[in-house]
C-alpha cells in the first residue's frame, strides 16, 4: 500500500530489532540509551532505553515532507545563553542561540523566530566573548 517492497520493510525491522537489542543503531549511529553524566551515576539514575524493538502490529504508515518553517527542540539553555546539561547545570564553553533550544521549547513560536535569533546571538555572544579558560 505504501510503495515499499515487503522484503525491504521486513529486512529494516529485523535490522532496527537486532540494533537496540545489541544498543547500538549500526545505520545512523543514534544512541539506544541514554549517557549518564557522573552525577548522574553518582545519584543512582538509570540510564533510560530511548528506543525499543518493533514487534507487534498493528502497523501504520504516512508520507512524510518537510512543511514547517522553523525547528523546535535542541539543548535546553538558560538566560546566558549557555547550555545546560540533564541537571540544569552551564556546560562550559558551549553556548546556543535562535531556534536551537528556544524559550519557547515545543510551544511553536509564530512570529518570534527573528528575534530570538538576535536576542539570544547576542546575549551567547557577549558571554562567550566573557568567558575565560578555553582550555
Amino acid at each position: 500500500m505504501i510503495n515499499v517492497p515487503p522484503e525491504n520493510l521486513e529486512r529494516t525491522i529485523s535490522q532496527w530489532n537486532t540494533d537496540v537489542k545489541n544498543g547500538s543503531d549500526t545505520n545512523f549511529g543514534r544512541r539506544m540509551k541514554k549517557v549518564l553524566t557522573e552525577k548522574e551515576k553518582q545519584a543512582g539514575i538509570e540510564a533510560r532505553v530511548l528506543s525499543t524493538p518493533i514487534e507487534k502490529g498493528p502497523y501504520y504508515a504516512v508520507e512524510l515532507v518537510p512543511a514547517l518553517l522553523n525547528t523546535q527542540g535542541g539543548p535546553k539553555r538558560n538566560v546566558n545563553g549557555q547550555v545546560l546539561n540533564a541537571l540544569d547545570e552551564p556546560i562550559p564553553h558551549l553556548f546556543c542561540a535562535g531556534e536551537l533550544g528556544s524559550i519557547w521549547g515545543t510551544i511553536y513560536q509564530g512570529s518570534s523566530n527573528i528575534a530570538e535569533c538576535l536576542v539570544f546571538g547576542r546575549i551567547a555572544g557577549r558571554q562567550a566573548a566573557q568567558t575565560k579558560n578555553w582550555q
